[in-house]
């Protein structure tokens, strides 16, 4: 996206095709984006073979007969195919034989395909236990599943790596590692609190076999984990409207969840509360109930009784007079005779 802000001054804006769904949300900027949209088309073969040699022309290093040809094989279509073809060079340029790059070295990294994901490979199995499970926490909190099948990097503050009960120490020692290896990017900000962090190439969420693997055992934690997110950014947006909050079995599976950040642990303690209230008013209302069933049945039982001593009354009335008119008529007839 490419947008005029002034005249000698251009913004340019870079965006994935992905999160284009996502444009007609915003309202204002929504017909700028209409208006100045460039899409930026993946590289042909021999755009990327000029990609790959023209550089090197300018450095004097030189290709071993079918190294071009391997990468342009092994990246050619595929979704990540610039960052893995950046990743390779790199690391091609890093093992160079002098100014010759060999095709053995080139195959021996693992090729275009591979090269990042035996890297990583590399950095993890060479740390030891408890390190490798804190690479494993970073890395998939910084991945984002989306409705689909499919898994996509996200930047996060580096301060959310540090707000489970792991030592900061080993978070940062990992982190450094993952930043030195080239697997993490970190962005440093205006204060240390600003700085984020996001996995450096999209390509490793998608050709690294051992962090695929992660994500698939993960997946449904990191949608409940999203679906959380969001549920708690909206509530804060709607000035935590109760209404917003969980309950029942959405709010107790998030509970399970860990890692959360501090608006995340506010949506949920508000949800808590929100869920006792409802059950104290819902056993309030029973209890209501009750009384008033109570109260019903014990009306309805003096009613019956005062309706028993009416007809008992009655019947004692109409005895006594009819015993009172027997004997006057026993006197009557004592009279007559």
């Amino acid at each position: 996206l490419v947008q005029a802000t002034g005249s000698n001054h251009m913004v340019i804006l870079t965006m994935r095709t992905d999160f284009e769904p996502r444009m007609p949300q915003l309202t204002e900027f929504y017909p700028l984006f209409e208006q100045s949209l460039v899409r930026v088309t993946p590289l042909d073969a021999g755009e990327l073979r000029e990609a790959i040699e023209r550089p090197a022309e300018r450095v004097g290093l030189i290709f071993e007969d079918g190294v071009v040809k391997g990468l342009l094989q092994d990246v050619l279509g595929e979704p990540a195919a610039l960052p893995l073809l950046q990743f390779t060079l790199l690391k091609l340029w890093e093992n160079r034989q002098r100014n010759r790059i060999t095709l053995d070295m080139y195959h021996n990294l693992g090729g275009g395909r591979l090269t990042l994901a035996n890297s990583a490979d590399e950095l993890y199995e060479s740390l030891i236990p408890q390190d490798q499970v804190t690479v494993r926490r970073i890395l998939l909190h910084m991945v984002r599943p989306t409705e689909g099948l499919e898994v996509t990097s996200s930047r996060i503050r580096r301060d959310v790596l540090y707000q489970r009960s792991e030592a900061r120490d080993r978070v940062d020692h990992v982190l450094d590692k993952l930043i030195e290896a080239r697997l993490v990017r970190l962005t440093v900000g205006d204060q240390s609190s600003d700085a984020q962090v996001e996995v450096a190439h999209e390509a490793l969420v998608r050709n690294w076999p051992r962090l695929v693997g992660w994500i698939e055992d993960e997946r449904e934690r990191m949608r409940r984990r999203l679906r959380l997110t969001i549920a708690a950014e909206q509530w804060q947006a709607l000035d935590k409207d109760l209404s917003t909050l969980w309950r029942g079995r959405m709010l107790h599976e998030a509970l399970e969840l860990q890692d959360l950040n501090t608006l995340e642990k506010q949506f949920l303690e508000a949800g808590e509360a929100a869920e006792q209230a409802d059950l104290k008013e819902k056993e309030e209302a029973q209890q209501a109930l009750i009384l008033a069933e109570v109260q019903e049945r014990r009306a309805e039982d003096e009613a019956r009784a005062a309706t028993r001593l009416r007809w008992l009354t009655a019947a004692l009335i109409i005895s006594l007079l009819m015993t009172i008119a027997a004997a006057f008529w026993a006197q009557y007839q004592q009279n007559i005779a």
